[in-house]
């Protein structure tokens, strides 16, 4: 069924249409949810939030070939909002963790995958993580990440900067160290 009769069923307040919409976008969602939070429970509780606000705000909804954007950007400012509250903490788990000049940086290994990499950038402090997944991961231009995080587009700029010099830090000291660690 497509997107746009979905729709039409979710502004009826149609369940039918709901639970399809759910079903089709949550896996999606969540993805994004688990990259910026790494916290499963957290992760739910930003995809619970942001369903809500869809069913809620779907009459706002105008642009029937970009619902997965829609849907992304909601759940990012959702994120971002949970994120900001006194009340939310970030955790990092140290056992994956050793210090490299002051920083909490990742054994880089030189067979990554995907739940490695992800570890290494939730290392990123934030809001530069936040800029740079929503900038390299999510695609999202400048432009869209300054009015997302109410921030100027030249400030967004900045902290995808920093993020990659902090990766790229982070990176050429794991290869110094297994260097080293090879002569042993």
């Amino acid at each position: 069924m497509t997107d746009s009769k979905i729709i039409e069923g979710c502004l009826k307040n149609n369940p039918k249409y709901q639970k399809m919409l759910l079903e089709k976008y949550s896996p999606m969602l969540m993805g994004t949810a688990m990259r910026y939070l790494s916290d499963e429970a957290k992760a739910k509780d930003a995809l619970q939030d942001t369903w809500i606000k869809v069913f809620n705000n779907m009459c706002k909804y105008q642009d029937q070939n970009k619902l997965s954007g829609w849907l992304k950007t909601i759940l990012i400012n959702t994120i971002l909002k949970m994120k900001s509250t006194k009340s939310y903490t970030h955790t990092i788990h140290t056992d994956d963790c050793i210090n490299l000049k002051g920083h909490q940086a990742p054994v880089i290994e030189s067979n990554l995958n995907m739940k490695d990499l992800m570890k290494i950038v939730h290392t990123v402090p934030p809001p530069a993580k936040d800029v740079f997944m929503m900038n390299v991961i999510d695609g999202l231009s400048h432009k869209e990440i300054a009015k997302v995080m109410n921030i100027k587009e030249s400030t967004s700029r900045v902290h995808l900067t920093n993020a990659r010099k902090y990766l790229r830090n982070i990176f050429s000291n794991s290869i110094e160290l297994s260097a080293w660690t090879g002569r042993i």
